[in-house]
């Protein structure tokens, strides 16, 4: 689900920030068994993104995610 996406994105910034989105497509494709980022995969993870970020939970800026405030 969305809000499973959203979660996964604020743990991995909370960790690694600043992330690049295609490193955390790769991360999403592994931790649920994908051998590739697909075209369904990276929707997923754009409203995840988008979820985290309405949130306030991550800052998105370019292509690279961050935890807010950084």
């Amino acid at each position: 689900s969305t809000q499973d996406v959203a979660a996964l994105v604020v743990h991995v910034v909370g960790v690694e920030a600043p992330v690049h989105v295609d490193d955390l497509a790769r991360r999403l494709a592994g931790a649920i068994g994908w051998q590739r980022v697909t075209d369904r995969l990276r929707a997923g993870l754009r409203r995840g993104i988008s979820l985290a970020a309405a949130r306030g939970q991550v800052e998105v800026r370019g292509d690279f995610l961050w935890r807010p405030g950084e």
